[in-house]
Formats: C-alpha cells, sequence, structure tokens
C-alpha cells in the first residue's frame, strides 16, 4: 500500500498543451502494479496510471481509455 504522502494535490491550472516527461520505474514490493500507481491526474478529467503495469491514459466516459501500451 502506497504511503498516505506518496501523492499532492495542487491546484495548479495548465490553459494549453503541455509535455510531461518522466522516468519510472516500477517496482511492486509483492503486490501487483495497478491503476492506483500513476503520475498524473484530474479529477473527472485525465488519469495517467499504469494499469496491469502498462502505461495507460484515462480520459473518464465518453472517452475512456485513449491510450493503452502494448507491452511492460
Amino acid at each position: 500500500m502506497a504511503a498516505k504522502n506518496a501523492w499532492v494535490e495542487t491546484r495548479t491550472n495548465f490553459d494549453g498543451p503541455l509535455t510531461v516527461e518522466t522516468w519510472v520505474r516500477l517496482t511492486p514490493q509483492g503486490r501487483k502494479i495497478g491503476n492506483v500507481d500513476g503520475i498524473l491526474g484530474a479529477p473527472g478529467q485525465v488519469d495517467i496510471n499504469f494499469f496491469d503495469g502498462k502505461l495507460r491514459v484515462y480520459a473518464f466516459p465518453p472517452l475512456g481509455d485513449v491510450v493503452v501500451a502494448k507491452s511492460r
């Protein structure tokens, strides 16, 4: 289980296109990597996470999954 301080909520607004760049090392530590393991999200808008250990961009209904990696 992730620590309660393992995430940060901000009130930052992005008014135009942006690029997200990161290095990620997925180390399960005794549990399966899932959609609770993410790098960026906004409630009801977008969630960039690692569903089933693969990168996933979820854009909430009506769009749903817009990107899902084919491999880990």
